[in-house]
């Protein structure tokens, strides 16, 4: 919620991320997304909290849509920005960032996966805004 308080396009868009990041890298260590842990578990077998996973992550991942779709709307991404593309790959460093900092320890995953974030941003902003 603290993304979506005064920013919008892009800028919310990025919001979005960087607290997604926090979120994953709060704790003792131990952590990670809730959600993409408890996938890996129960991403086979059939019941409510697969259900409950299933519906959770198409919600976050709509939220991201349609965040890309003001920032494609108000004139800040190209005309052309898939929206489900551009949330497929922010879900994709996510979990990169998540098995790099928790698994691998890796101290730089934070810096790569903003440096993703980053490289996708310009990827769909217009040259204008560059």
């Amino acid at each position: 919620m603290p993304a979506f308080s005064g920013t919008e396009g892009r800028y919310r868009l990025r919001r979005l991320f960087l607290r997604y990041l926090d979120w994953i890298g709060e704790g003792d260590g131990a952590g990670g997304c809730l959600f993409v842990t408890a996938a890996q578990e129960f991403d086979d077998r059939p019941g409510a909290v697969r259900d409950l996973l299933v519906r959770s992550q198409k919600e976050w991942r709509n939220v991201i849509c349609r965040v890309v779709e003001d920032a494609t709307k108000n004139g800040e991404f190209r005309k052309d920005t898939d929206p489900e593309q551009l949330a497929f790959e922010l879900a994709g460093i996510a979990l990169s960032y998540q098995l790099s900092l928790k698994l691998l320890q890796d101290q730089r995953a934070r810096k790569l996966a903003e440096r993703s974030f980053d490289r996708l941003e310009r990827s769909v902003l217009l040259k204008a805004r560059n």
